[in-house]
């Protein structure tokens, strides 16, 4: 793939691009679809907090992760390490500068990342119902997904250095 990249680094782009758009779409765009459809077909009773109705649905949602877990314990072998070397650490004094203000500046930049939850919690204070957050939510991340920059024409120049 770095082979291909280096080569074509516009593809690289756009197919980075894609991918994070399909994950957008599938993570943060299904996601409210969810409640709209179980209120909608099995009646607003089933999100009650008497029903078991979460309950089951943490349940079937662990297995995925339980058969990979299986997988991976019994079906994935490691080769022999051979004439590996220990790892000796890492301290910040090997960290260049402009490193340290990139981390930096994206652990602030990261706060922003939030900002939909704070649009949930304030919701309810703008007078909205509480069975149309869901819906916000949606309207939230299709803003987001469908005005991303995906593979943008100035973006391979970045990668030609």
């Amino acid at each position: 793939m770095s082979g291909d990249a280096d080569k074509h680094p516009g593809r690289a782009v756009r197919t980075f691009g894609f991918a994070s758009f399909l994950n957008d779409m599938g993570s943060d765009m299904l996601y409210p679809v969810w409640p709209l459809f179980v209120t909608s077909f099995l009646g607003a009773h089933a999100l009650e907090p008497g029903s078991h109705f979460f309950r089951n649905l943490l349940v079937a949602a662990a297995i995925p992760s339980i058969v990979a877990t299986l997988l991976v314990l019994f079906r994935v072998h490691e080769s022999a390490a051979g004439d590996a070397s220990l790892y000796r650490g890492y301290s910040l004094r090997h960290v260049d500068a402009n490193f340290g203000l990139y981390l930096t500046l994206n652990a602030v930049f990261s706060l922003g990342a939030f900002s939909y939850s704070f649009l949930l919690l304030h919701a309810k204070e703008a007078g909205f119902p509480f069975t149309s957050v869901p819906v916000l939510y949606l309207v939230f991340t299709a803003v987001a997904t469908f005005t991303a920059r995906c593979g943008h024409e100035d973006a391979p120049q970045g990668l030609q250095r």
